[in-house]
């Protein structure tokens, strides 16, 4: 299901009976963003399993800060966040544990693509093993940048940085990509 068909009220609705311990609440809220939620889990794994747990660990996430979430945007986008927020951190945690991956090529403009790639295809692959040479936080700049197509200030509202903190960041990741693109094709 497409998450226009959910009404923020009705969305607004569960979220409260969820506040309240409702599981039954929190459980359909979990089965209508499950596979929106899945898709977006998809970026920052090519592994089934991977995605399957990063989706299981945002609804948990999301669970424990239910009493932080304020209607001051619809539940979908809170609840994004908190995706962007469990796959960065899934990211940070792998970096640390590998931090040398081999690379593949790929045409430098599929970056700029506002669409994703498909998750199963060989294009997909290969942009996901370049921008795993990349820092984790740059990593993340660059999908909600040029995946999701959101602005700077939202970047940086969403991730806890300054507005400058998140443009220095986007350049730099660019920059840095480029670098490894470049190398790529030597």
């Amino acid at each position: 299901m497409d998450e226009e068909a959910f009404s923020a009220d009705d969305d607004y609705k569960l979220v409260v009976k969820a506040q309240a311990g409702d599981a039954g609440a929190y459980d359909e809220l979990m089965l209508r963003y499950q596979q929106i939620i899945g898709r977006q889990m998809a970026r920052f794994s090519n592994d089934p399993a991977v995605r399957e747990e990063l989706t299981q660990n945002v609804f948990v996430n999301a669970y424990f800060a239910l009493g932080n979430y304020r209607p001051l945007a619809p539940f979908s986008n809170w609840l994004k966040v908190v995706a962007n927020r469990t796959g960065y951190d899934y990211w940070r945690e792998s970096y640390k544990r590998n931090r040398f991956m081999s690379l593949s090529r790929i045409d430098e403009s599929e970056l700029g693509a506002r669409e994703d790639p498909d998750p199963g295809g060989d294009r997909w692959e290969e942009l996901t093993e370049n921008m795993n040479l990349l820092k984790p936080e740059e990593r993340q700049v660059l999908y909600m940048q040029y995946l999701d197509g959101m602005s700077i200030e939202t970047i940086a509202a969403a991730m806890g940085w300054s507005r400058v903190q998140t443009k220095m960041r986007s350049f730099r990741a660019r920059r840095k990509l480029r670098a490894i693109l470049k190398s790529r094709n030597k």
